[in-house]
């Protein structure tokens, strides 16, 4: 490929991302200008309580039971299941049950399955 057609060529494919990248509001790492680089541990910190604060602020980030107890509802009542539905393997959802202190998935799932029960008899017309 002749030396002109290429650089029209990166000039198309990648100009607007250069241009952009110079122009940005952000400012440039500082490793770019030459200032300290931080240790991976002082980066590691920074993400860790990014991710703690982000998840106190979050309304929506609830404890394990919680989040069973909504699959539950939604009809969802094998372990394999309300452990996909909740993005974990079924060890870590067993896991993080025992570690807030809540009540064994079987527990859970049993008094879950108890109160469908009782709504559906509920519901039933009883024979006269």
């Amino acid at each position: 490929m002749q030396p002109q057609i290429a650089a029209a060529a990166r000039e198309r494919n990648f100009g607007a991302v250069g241009r952009a990248a110079q122009n940005s509001k952000y400012p440039r790492a500082p490793i770019a200008r030459g200032g300290p680089v931080p240790s991976s541990q002082a980066i590691y910190r920074k993400i860790i309580d990014l991710i703690e604060n982000n998840q106190s602020a979050d309304p929506r980030h609830r404890s394990a039971r919680e989040r069973v107890v909504d699959a539950f509802e939604d009809n969802v009542f094998t372990q394999r299941a309300v452990a996909k539905r909740l993005g974990l393997s079924v060890a870590t959802l067993r896991r993080r049950l025992e570690i807030e202190g809540s009540p064994s998935f079987r527990v859970l799932n049993e008094r879950a399955l108890k109160r469908a029960a009782r709504s559906l008899l509920e519901q039933r017309p009883s024979p006269e």
